[in-house]
């Protein structure tokens, strides 16, 4: 059985954990149109817009 007092984290693995939970986040608001990164990925808000712009004039 390892001792474990006195042993030091591993803080790479922490920032690794990290930097993931990070992309992860930003490519779910990609996705559902929070933020707009990378053009044509997840939804267009400007569709979305526009659609509600014609439903209101008809």
């Amino acid at each position: 059985m390892p001792r474990l007092i006195g042993h030091r984290p591993n803080r790479a693995t922490y920032r690794l954990m990290a930097v993931a939970v990070v992309i992860i986040i930003a490519a779910l608001l990609e996705a559902i149109g929070v933020i707009n990164v990378i053009p044509g990925f997840g939804r267009d808000n400007r569709t979305a817009q526009q659609a509600t712009h014609l439903a209101v004039d008809s």
